[in-house]
């Protein structure tokens, strides 16, 4: 790839940063902020508000969350909508060491009403995930804090972000008055995939996961059942038949209610466990129940089972094909049909034809969600070029 040495990409990069409401623009040389500064201080509006924007992200000079509060004050004063919208998400962010819904709902309200459609979505959110928490409900403040999580979880450093003490708060007061849910939460910030990220170290953190996951469990809370399953599948001092029946018991009791437990049964019954042996006959069972209720993951087993000749079962792609008859109005079902009719096997004769047509019709879908993105202007990562270039490709093979 050879980039032209006369292209500039830094003001296009501003220019795109601009566009889709960056917390700033990059001050890429050192010198645009003394000068902002300069023009906000004699009254320019636009300067004002680009001042602020740098204070809070700290672009160009050192974050100050009260001096970037000053200047959208003076930016809101000149009927700068957009400053309305920032100042409020400083008020929530937890750079002030709170997060203060009572300060930034009037502010977001403003704005949405002035068209600012970020403050419209803030608003949203606010019914959504944060009203009942803050007016006290169980249920209300374990989602709440079940989002903070989840909004910080990709930092390697979570637990200092202010967002976690605002989080942590929520579930232990939810865990002590009997929350389930709460309990997995807390068991998985000291036992889960992203543990490390939220507490620094803690020496009794694994006493602490199975403690927690137990709690939750004995509180019904599904998603529990499957952690503790899991973590009992490569614990030696239970023999092969004591870990089989306590596996399948816990996974079996959150199977309605969490999609992973359908996962850890296949894994289960298919004899992917050390020391315990296949079980084929469930395995199928468990399948043709799944997929009979609709479970696109078990139908996706259930065919990959009949290509493969799997857990017993004879190789047959006309078959396979069959499992998706009903529910072929999905993109990834459309390829995988594709794929069968443009191999073909004994079963199921090659059929270029019909596999064109369903790669078209799985690209037709995805361009759909493609476009219905774009017209909202949101950055959407759920289907990339790859992926969109992957299903032209296919499609133009085919034919």
């Amino acid at each position: 790839l050879t980039i032209p040495t006369d292209l500039d990409i830094v003001p296009q990069t501003l220019e795109i940063l601009e566009k889709w409401g960056g917390d700033a623009l990059r001050d890429a040389d050192g010198t645009q902020f003394p000068k902002a500064l300069e023009k906000a201080d004699a009254g320019e509006l636009e300067s004002i508000y680009q001042v602020a924007m740098w204070y809070s992200s700290g672009y160009g000079v050192k974050s100050d969350p009260l001096k970037s509060i000053e200047y959208y004050q003076k930016a809101i004063e000149k009927g700068h909508t957009d400053a309305l919208y920032r100042l409020g998400q400083i008020y929530i962010n937890g750079d002030l060491g709170r997060f203060d819904w009572e300060l930034a709902l009037p502010l977001f309200q403003k704005a949405a009403k002035a068209g600012n459609s970020y403050a419209t979505e803030m608003l949203e959110h606010y019914e959504k995930d944060v009203k009942a928490a803050l007016e006290g409900d169980l249920e209300g403040r374990v989602h709440y804090a079940e989002y903070l999580i989840n909004e910080i979880r990709s930092y390697s450093e979570a637990y200092q972000k202010p967002e976690f003490a605002y989080a942590l708060g929520f579930l232990e007061s939810a865990q002590q008055e009997g929350s389930g849910r709460a309990s997995y939460l807390l068991a998985e910030l000291y036992g889960g995939d992203y543990a490390d990220r939220f507490f620094e170290k803690e020496d009794n953190a694994k006493e602490r996961y199975v403690e927690l996951l137990k709690e939750a469990v004995e509180r019904g809370d599904a998603s529990a059942k499957v952690a503790l399953g899991n973590y009992y599948m490569s614990d030696e001092s239970l023999s092969a038949s004591e870990r089989e029946t306590l596996l399948e018991t816990l996974y079996l009791e959150a199977l309605e209610e969490d999609k992973e437990a359908f996962e850890s049964l296949m894994k289960l019954y298919g004899g992917k466990i050390e020391g315990v042996p296949a079980n084929f006959e469930k395995a199928k069972a468990l399948l043709f129940k799944e997929c009979g209720a609709e479970n696109k993951d078990a139908c996706y087993y259930l065919a990959d089972a009949y290509k493969n000749g799997a857990y017993g079962m004879a190789k047959n792609w006309r078959k396979a094909a069959g499992v998706f008859t009903g529910i072929e109005d999905d993109d990834a079902v459309y390829a995988y049909l594709a794929g069968l009719y443009l191999q073909g096997d004994e079963t199921l004769p090659q059929n270029f034809e019909l596999a064109a047509t369903y790669y078209e019709k799985g690209l037709h879908l995805l361009e759909a969600k493609e476009a219905a993105m774009t017209s909202e202007n949101t950055l959407w990562f759920g289907v990339d070029s790859a992926e969109l270039f992957a299903y032209r490709a296919a499609r133009n093979f085919s034919e």
